[in-house]
């Protein structure tokens, strides 16, 4: 049975965060590490934090306990002594997520895919400025150990490459990472359009059909393919990092860093994540084990899921903001996009201080 983890919200009194700490050892007796010895810089440490009374802030955060950061929150124990109040709210996807910083039912976002930030700024029915936006990107999350998406054809096709599939159809979510990816792919193996057919369904939707025989191949999500070869359907022949840069991002809704106590704890909150993301890397024993529990997955591909967690925090730089753009003129091209964007008006570096990207 799934844990609920629907509108948590974290007391960060002194006694709310001896109690978590004290919870927080894990079945095997290793103990959650402090925020201050995590490797990762202390939140106060940050220049916008540094100064600010936080003591009357909460934040609403939307997480997905589909993915590791959000089934640890707990555990990990980096959250105990926060500052301010946090309000974990579950969300089911990007676009809901979205949705919701959008309308501002909740103040941050904790991991969204990139072709929803981008499709909701070109697609809103009023065009966003850089006063205006109601959504900002605060941060930027590579996953260099996972794919991200994946092209699954059936386990005993004669499809071996990109290419074979000319005259196939394949399965994919219209306006995702998976469309992007995909949409490189075919296009580097030659084929033209039309040569595959393509048929757009929900990702739930999408693996009823493969697994029905309906379409040839599928464009899963990295954990969703390895459970498709798991259960002898499928075959992986092609992943979207062979491609790109798979990455994900934070977002703050629009106005809420205005206020110099909530621009702080934001800042601090980037932290935690970061330092969250450096106890999953150290668990991923753990990981595994909640993924064996939780998804059945088979122990090995519990552990190259659980490694395909672990995110590393890059600043918003010139790289980021090419990746969004060339996501944005991409489903333009494909007609997702309705309007030209230049997704620079929606980013907010300020948080950037400190980070180095890793060569």
């Amino acid at each position: 049975m799934r844990r609920s983890l629907l509108h948590l919200t974290l007391a960060v009194s002194a006694t709310a965060a001896v109690a978590l700490a004290a919870c927080s050892d894990d079945s095997s007796g290793t103990t959650s590490t402090p925020l201050a010895s995590s490797g990762v810089p202390s939140a106060t440490d940050d220049t916008t934090a540094s100064s600010i009374d936080m003591s009357g802030v909460s934040l609403k955060v939307a997480i997905s306990t589909e993915n590791a950061l959000g089934m640890f929150i707990e555990q990990s124990g980096v959250y105990a002594d926060a500052p301010y109040d946090i309000e974990w709210v579950q969300m089911s996807g990007s676009n809901e997520t979205i949705e919701a910083v959008n309308a501002g039912a909740v103040d941050v976002a904790a991991s969204v895919q990139v072709p929803a930030v981008v499709l909701a700024q070109a697609n809103s029915t009023q065009p966003w400025t850089a006063d205006d936006a109601p959504i900002r990107v605060v941060a930027g999350w590579d996953i260099l150990a996972s794919p991200g998406f994946v092209l699954v054809v059936r386990a005993d096709s004669d499809i071996q490459t990109v290419a074979d599939l000319r005259g196939r159809t394949v399965s994919l979510a219209k306006g995702a990472w998976g469309q992007f990816f995909w949409t490189d792919a075919r296009t580097q193996a030659g084929l033209a359009d039309g040569e595959v057919e393509e048929v757009f369904l929900s990702a739930t939707d999408g693996r009823t059909a493969f697994r029905a025989g309906q379409v040839d191949a599928v464009i899963a999500g990295h954990r969703s393919g390895l459970t498709l070869q798991d259960e002898g359907i499928g075959r992986i022949i092609a992943s979207a990092d062979e491609y790109s840069t798979y990455m994900t991002l934070s977002l703050a809704r629009g106005g809420l860093l205005d206020d110099p106590a909530r621009a702080a704890a934001v800042g601090d909150l980037l932290q935690r994540m970061a330092a969250e993301d450096r106890w999953i890397d150290d668990h991923n024993d753990i990981v595994a084990e909640q993924f064996i529990a939780d998804f059945d997955l088979t122990p090995a591909t519990a552990e190259i899921a659980a490694r395909g967690e672990v995110r590393t925090r890059v600043p918003l730089d010139d790289q980021v903001i090419a990746l969004l753009q060339e996501v944005a003129d991409t489903f333009l091209s494909l007609g997702s996009a309705k309007t030209q964007t230049d997704v620079t008006i929606i980013i907010d570096d300020r948080f950037n201080e400190g980070l180095v990207r890793q060569t």
